[in-house]
């Protein structure tokens, strides 16, 4: 398949809640392994966010055009055209710490999204 768009975005659960989400890509539990792919001001209006399972590997080839490939803000990397980047998950889970105060991951979302206070 072909995006034609100004970027694309792909996140693990995490992520999804941030910039992808902020350009209309899905929410994903924190417990799910899957990774997004979301266009950037896709060209095409059927060019929709996908989700994969985990294991799936996503493999993203610049087209005509110098792109750039930035990796959570921090790492950045000049493309060229024919160049490839392929996404997966990283062999290793991060673990987060939870306190006895912390809140159910959907009351957080609720509180975020929708801006409702003291949920």
């Amino acid at each position: 398949m072909v995006y034609w768009s100004d970027g694309v975005i792909t996140a693990t659960a995490t992520g999804s809640t941030a910039y992808g989400f902020s350009v209309g890509g899905p929410l994903i539990l924190p417990t799910s392994r899957a990774i997004t792919l979301v266009p950037i001001a896709p060209h095409l209006s059927f060019a929709n966010a996908f989700v994969f399972e985990p294991g799936q590997r996503i493999s993203l080839e610049v087209q005509d055009e110098p792109a750039r490939l930035s990796i959570d803000g921090q790492v950045e990397h000049d493309l060229r055209a024919a160049d490839r980047v392929e996404v997966r998950q990283p062999k290793t889970v991060t673990k987060l710490v939870r306190t006895a105060h912390a809140r159910p991951f959907l009351d957080l979302l609720r509180q975020k999204i929708l801006k409702e206070p003291g949920v």
